[in-house]
């Protein structure tokens, strides 16, 4: 093969191909070698090529008939200019009268030729000088009748049955002869029984149609014939007569035989080689079968050969070498090698891979499934998933912080704002109740911060964001308690602690403030005591107007006016004595020692009240 060599049991199929000044420097095939393998030249041209050496100018072939449709020029070879085989048959030749005195006689060797012969019956080699070695395989089979003069012997036998040189079996052969005496005689060998076949030409003949059948008691006294013509019948045929073709061959599949050599062709290239039937090709849409296992690949069968048709359902890539196929979920096929995307201005990429069509590339946002040949398509990606490669094989999951709800070929989306996803493939979650977000794709509950009105408690808490205690509100509106937000004028009054379940609750004031509505979330606070007020204690009671016995500052300072004595009832200041002279008063918010007035006196130590002086004395 100077330029291509199809190995064993392969399939090379070549199309539409130019082979110029190839050379095969060693053996055969000026340009192709093909060694058992199926091989196909369609609409090729070979020329220049060369096989100084071997046979096939241009393609030698062994064993598997090729599918050929070729030309040739000024190509060279040992034998077959253009195309060339392996040995297929023997012929013996013999062409010097001689008498036959008795029925095992055999001719002369020295008039004796032997070629070997390609499959187009192109002379492979002479081999005349050994001829001799064919000898024993006259004996006793060519019963030529005794007295007659046989003037011409061909012998030609298939070339695996008679090895050369040397005979290792009885061979299976036709021999023709021709006398002086009674003219042609034809003459037929097999492994079972000798017997020759001959009678005159005039009574052997048979029309094109029909075949010889031998009589199996010829020759003997009572047997006039060796036999009789048999046309044919319908579903077999004959191209020759009964001199070159002693059975009706099967009829093809994909031929009508209607009997004898009416023939009519089905689709495809038809040939008759050597009187038999042979398929070359088949028309677009149609798969060229020609082997026992129904393809093109198998063992050659002759009554397999046919074109079939491929339904609207299949597709063929090239009919001469491949089969009917089954058409993949993402294409429309029209029984031939035509096929569509199904999805409407689809960017999808199929590839051509061993005569089967290929999903190799998807548009964006579709990944390619590939179960099998018939599933292959482009599908979108479902709910959660996206395909963000120029090629998918599989869809990948939403990354943490995305989503996608839908199935389809958009890619996942972040997470709003006031949402998170902290799973692939999951769905954007609401950030709790007065929680936020301040950008979108966030990836976790942690991402949401409570308003500025607001303060974090705990995530499994019935509030994870609870109203600030309006004590905690600073004047620029910020929660002293929310500490994702900074706060310059966040210093909050009192102490405050944080419960297991994560809420505030004031515990204690500082002097001069009142703690009130203790366990009231939202009102609790220190309420600052004005500067006439008094508080005996901040965490228990309230701020007290300071009464005008005593001198206070806003906090649990007072001062006694001079020789007062006052006592805490309940948080609040009690005058029980005065100074000699002074009088109590005390009426709510004006407890003083007063001194009596105009008409009134004290004259006890303890005065709860002045007396109108005694008759007699006045004031």
């Amino acid at each position: 093969g100077g330029a291509v060599y199809c190995s064993c049991s392969t399939s090379c199929y070549i199309a539409s191909s130019a082979f110029v000044d190839n050379e095969a420097t060693v053996l055969h095939g000026g340009a192709i070698f093909s060694d058992r393998s199926t091989l196909s030249v369609q609409a090729s041209n070979f020329s220049d090529n060369r096989a100084p050496n071997g046979g096939g100018g241009a393609v030698f072939w062994t064993v598997t008939l090729p599918s050929l449709d070729v030309s040739c020029s000024n190509n060279v070879a040992l034998y077959g200019e253009c195309l060339a085989s392996n040995p297929v048959t023997f012929r013996y030749e013999y062409s010097e009268p001689y008498y036959v005195a008795r029925q095992t006689a055999r001719p002369a060797m020295d008039s004796s030729y032997a070629y070997v012969l390609d499959f187009y019956n192109q002379t492979i080699v002479s081999r005349s000088s050994n001829v001799t070695t064919t000898t024993d395989a006259f004996i006793g089979i060519v019963p030529v009748l005794q007295g007659t003069t046989v003037s011409h012997i061909t012998v030609t036998v298939p070339y695996d049955r008679f090895p050369m040189p040397g005979l290792s079996q009885t061979p299976v052969f036709w021999l023709s002869a021709s006398d002086d005496v009674t003219g042609s005689r034809h003459l037929v060998v097999t492994d079972e029984e000798r017997t020759a076949l001959a009678e005159s030409v005039a009574d052997t003949a048979c029309e094109v149609g029909s075949v010889f059948t031998a009589n199996p008691n010829w020759p003997s006294t009572s047997s006039a014939t060796v036999g009789s013509c048999y046309y044919c019948e319908a579903g077999t045929y004959s191209y020759s007569t009964g001199e070159t073709q002693m059975a009706c061959a099967n009829c093809p599949a994909g031929v009508t035989c209607k009997g004898g050599d009416d023939v009519e062709e089905g689709p495809g290239t038809w040939v008759v080689r050597n009187g038999i039937l042979y398929l070359l090709g088949c028309p677009e849409g149609y798969s060229l079968v020609n082997s026992t296992d129904g393809t093109s690949e198998g063992t050659f069968s002759h009554e397999a050969q046919e074109c079939k048709s491929c339904p609207e359902t299949r597709y063929i890539i090239n009919p001469n070498t491949d089969s009917c196929m089954v058409c993949p979920a993402g294409l429309t096929c029209f029984g031939n090698s035509t096929v569509v995307p199904k999805a409407d201005g689809s960017t999808e990429t199929w590839d051509i891979v061993d005569g089967e069509y290929k999903l190799t590339g998807c548009p964006t946002g579709f990944f390619i499934f590939d179960e099998s040949a018939a599933a292959q398509e482009c599908r979108v990606c479902g709910a959660g998933e996206e395909c963000v490669l120029s090629t998918c094989q599989e869809c990948s999951a939403c990354a943490a912080g995305s989503s996608k709800t839908t199935a389809g070929s958009h890619s996942c989306s972040p997470c709003p704002v006031n949402t998170y996803n902290p799973d692939e493939s999951g769905e954007c979650v609401l950030c709790p109740g007065y929680a936020y977000t301040a950008t979108s794709g966030s990836v976790s509950q942690e991402s949401c911060v409570c308003g500025d009105l607001f303060y974090f408690t705990a995530w499994d808490a019935a509030e994870p964001c609870r109203a600030c205690p309006h004590a905690a509100v600073s004047d620029s509106g910020v929660c002293a308690f929310n500490h994702d937000v900074t706060c310059s004028d966040c210093d909050v009054v009192g102490e405050w602690e944080k419960n297991a379940n994560g809420s505030y609750t004031l515990v204690s004031c500082p002097d001069g403030y009142s703690l009130v509505d203790s366990g009231i979330h939202d009102t609790q606070s220190c309420v600052k005591c004005m500067p006439n007020q008094y508080v005996v204690d901040s965490n228990s009671f309230g701020c007290e107007w300071c009464p005008p016995g005593l001198t206070c500052f806003g906090n649990s300072t007072v001062i006694f006016s001079e020789g007062s004595d006052w006592v805490v009832e309940n948080g609040v200041y009690r005058l029980v004595s005065c100074p000699t002279g002074t009088g109590i008063f005390n009426v709510t918010w004006e407890m003083e020692c007063r001194t009596c007035g105009v008409g009134e006196e004290c004259t006890l130590d303890q005065c709860e009240e002045c007396t109108p002086c005694q008759a007699g004395t006045y004031k």
